[in-house]
């Protein structure tokens, strides 16, 4: 049986560059560190834009995420993980309008504990029909961002595979799983991985802000 251990966090408050046209929000982690998140003005004019139709659907070649078809207003352009011992830059890359401030990034930022040295940090981004959910595994050497996508993307694809290869419980959860999506993640409602409840070797630690 493990002990959870919750991490509380408290927003800090960060400068903002008004030459850059830049800002950075930011949530100090009691006892790990603390989470940037760092935006700039998205700028049309400086980079390569391909619209489909009525919408745009291609930024320097590639998709992205946050702005619903149109030409988003901010990016992305950095997210820190900062340990008592070590700094690791999260990859942002396709991510736009995140939405987040200095007011609302308890409700939008979590990380749990995994296991050992590693760290997951799970972010709901942007707002309405461009709402989108990203999550990182983080170490001491390094991070590597696990998932990307639209909250519905989350759903249909949850409720896809519980469908054909449904097991105790994964019916109900699908069905629970589209609420969960737009509640606060500082609520414990995006879950920390639960492997290890039966190896007494490491357990996880959930965070709630």
């Amino acid at each position: 049986m493990h002990r959870t251990s919750l991490f509380i966090l408290f927003p800090i408050i960060f400068l903002v560059s008004f030459r850059a046209n830049a800002e950075t929000s930011g949530v100090v982690i009691n006892g790990v560190g603390s989470i940037e998140v760092h935006t700039e003005l998205f700028k049309p004019e400086e980079h390569k834009i391909k619209s489909c139709g009525d919408y745009t659907c291609l930024i320097n070649d590639s998709p992205f995420f946050g702005s619903d078809g149109k030409i988003p207003s901010e990016k992305l352009t950095k997210i820190v993980f900062s340990h008592s011992s070590y700094k690791i830059n999260l990859d942002v890359s396709a991510m736009y309008d995140p939405n987040i401030n200095n007011g609302n990034i308890k409700n939008r930022i979590k990380v749990d504990h995994y296991w050992g040295a590693f760290y997951k940090v799970t972010g709901r981004f942007s707002d309405g029909a461009g709402t989108y959910i990203a999550q990182w595994m983080i170490t001491k050497g390094g991070s590597i961002r696990t998932h990307i996508s639209g909250t519905e993307d989350v759903y249909e694809l949850f409720k896809e595979v519980s469908g054909k290869y449904a097991c105790r419980g994964t019916v109900n959860l699908a069905a629970e799983l589209k609420v969960t999506l737009q509640s606060p993640l500082t609520n414990g409602s995006v879950k920390g991985d639960q492997r290890g409840q039966n190896d007494t070797s490491h357990g996880v630690e959930k965070a709630s802000y």
